[in-house]
Parts: C-alpha cells; sequence; structure tokens
C-alpha cells in the first residue's frame, strides 16, 4: 500500500514538472517567435532617454514638414494651470506637400506674470522663430475670444496686423467656444440654483452622502446612476450630466429627503418636474453638438454644416414636437 502511495506521488510530480516545463517551453516560443528581446532593460534612465530620442524624431518631423509647407494656420488658447501661472498653447495646421491636411500642438509657452496683448505677441513670436516657421504663409488665426487676443491696437490681433513680418490674416473666434458662449445664456436660474442645492446638501457632508449611496444601493436598481456628480462651471460639459443624473435619481431623492427631515420648497412647485425635463432634455441636445464639434480634422465648412444642422433640427421640432 506505502508503494503505491509512493509510485503514485512520484507520477504526480513527474506529470506536474512536464506541464510546468511546457508551459515556459511554449512561452518561451511565442515571443521568441514575435522577435521580442527576452533581455529588454527597463531601467528609469533607459526608458527615460528612449522616451526623449522618441519626442526629438517627432519633434524634427513636424519642423520640417512645417517648414516645407504650403500654407498654415494657427489657434491659441491662452489660460491658467493648477498653480495660477499662465500658459498659452500654440496647435498648428498646415498642408503638408502631398496636399495632406495634418494638426499639431507646436508649442506649449510659459507667459510671465502679465497676459497683456505684447506678453502674447512677443510669445508667439519666440515660438515661430524656434519652429522656423514661414510666416508668409500664415493664413488665419483662431482665438478663443479673451479681451487680450481681440480687441485692437495693444491687443494680440491689433498687433499682428500692424506688424510688416505677419501676412494678411483672416481672424476666427473659436466655433466651439462661440456655441458654449450661446449655450450660457440658456439658463432657467431657478431650476439650476434648486438642483445644486440639493446636490450639495448630499454631496457636500460625508454622512448625507454615505446613506444616500447605501440608500440608492440597498433599492438594487441596475438602470439608475448610483450617485450624483458635482457641477463644475469650467467643464462645460458638466451641467447637462449632473441634470442627467438629477433626474434619473429624482424619485429616490423625494424618498430620502424625508428620511434626513430636510425639505426644499421647489418641490411644492408644480412647474418645477416640467421645467426640469425640459432643461434637462436641451442640455442633452446641447451637449451632442458640442461633441460633434470636437471631431478631429474638421474644417470651418463641417463645422458651420454641423451647426446649421442643429438649427433645423431645432425648427422643426418647435414645429412638429
Amino acid at each position: 500500500m506505502t508503494i503505491a502511495k509512493s509510485d503514485n506521488k512520484a507520477l504526480h510530480n513527474k506529470s506536474k514538472k512536464r506541464k510546468i516545463r511546457s508551459f515556459h517551453g511554449d512561452w518561451t516560443e511565442k515571443y521568441q517567435n514575435s522577435k521580442v528581446n527576452l533581455n529588454i532593460c527597463v531601467s528609469q534612465h533607459t526608458t527615460e532617454r528612449r522616451i526623449f530620442e522618441i519626442c526629438i524624431e517627432v519633434e524634427k518631423h513636424l519642423l520640417n514638414e512645417l517648414k516645407n509647407c504650403e500654407a498654415f494656420n494657427l489657434a491659441l488658447d491662452e489660460s491658467t494651470d493648477i498653480q495660477d501661472k499662465p500658459q498659452m498653447a500654440v496647435f498648428v495646421r498646415y498642408v503638408t506637400s502631398d496636399v495632406l491636411v495634418k494638426e499639431e500642438l507646436l508649442d506649449l509657452v510659459e507667459l510671465k506674470d502679465t497676459t497683456r496683448g505684447i506678453d502674447l505677441k512677443e510669445a508667439l513670436n519666440n515660438v515661430l522663430v524656434k519652429a522656423n516657421a514661414p510666416k508668409n504663409k500664415l493664413v488665419s488665426v483662431a482665438t478663443d475670444g479673451a479681451t487680450a487676443m481681440v480687441r485692437k491696437h495693444i491687443r494680440l490681433m491689433g498687433l499682428l496686423n500692424s506688424d510688416p513680418t505677419y501676412p494678411e490674416f483672416i481672424p476666427v473666434h473659436f466655433v466651439i467656444h462661440r456655441e458654449h458662449l450661446a449655450a450660457k445664456h440658456f439658463n432657467f436660474p431657478i431650476v439650476i440654483k434648486s438642483v445644486l442645492e440639493i446636490v450639495n446638501y448630499i454631496q457636500s457632508n460625508a454622512k448625507n452622502h454615505r446613506y444616500f449611496k447605501n440608500f440608492v444601493s440597498e433599492l438594487d436598481l441596475a438602470n439608475k446612476p448610483s450617485d450624483f456628480l458635482f457641477y463644475c462651471a469650467v467643464r462645460w460639459l458638466s451641467r447637462s450630466d449632473v441634470l442627467y443624473r438629477f433626474v434619473e435619481l429624482l424619485e429616490l431623492i423625494k424618498c430620502f429627503l424625508p428620511k434626513k427631515q430636510k425639505t426644499f420648497k421647489i418641490f411644492e412647485n408644480v412647474n418645477f418636474s416640467q421645467d426640469l425635463l425640459f432643461l434637462t432634455d436641451v442640455m442633452q441636445h446641447l451637449q451632442n453638438l458640442n461633441l460633434s464639434l470636437q471631431a478631429k480634422e474638421k474644417n470651418i465648412s463641417d463645422l458651420a454644416e454641423t451647426i446649421f444642422r442643429f438649427q433645423k433640427f431645432l425648427y422643426f421640432k418647435k414645429i412638429f414636437p
């Protein structure tokens, strides 16, 4: 009996070793066949050096194509980072000698303490000189419509127009930015204020937030979101997402608030639900429009067509609701 057990154990160990050897053999053969070097050095400095070399080659290729391009235009966006340091992003779209349209981030420039028109122009000059860009092939300059950008004389556009080294170009205001500015005027202050007040009451208090999440999870509703979203004015699409989540959780909110002995007078308004649903529906359409304008490699004609199609959509919705 002991001999039989010993033989079975030996056979089991032998079979296990054979499986391990087969696995390692298959694994090694697989990667050898794919011509992958199994002895790649993955040290921090080696990886950093290789990434740096790739960046240098990509930048050289971009600058060479820009130098020999047929025409190009610029898009300038001035903003501040999380540490309140002003920066200007310079994007370029150019037509290559093979008549291919390409767009890339040319540079991200850190500005000085002020963001006057002269500061922006000086930063832009340094970028174009560094890139050896042919200024005579500049066709248009797009901006976000900020005061330091678009005003005449002492602002960026006025300084560029008065500079003889720059050709006559077409100034353009970002289409997406204009759409956002128009969407900001469509607002129901009472509805938005009430929604944010309710969301902040639940979200800003850790205890209330935890109770609400547990309350929703206990109901086990698969087709309902489990939490709210915070509203952020800087994020353009935030309002639509906040309203959509609020509408989805509206009935649960009405059941949850009495448990916390909290009431909001807005729920007594018979028109609140209609106004909320209407505003949410419109915000969803505006969000879809904004996302459709963000597609890559679109020209001004494509963006104008998208805007006109959206206008016709609203017109027919008004006639045939």
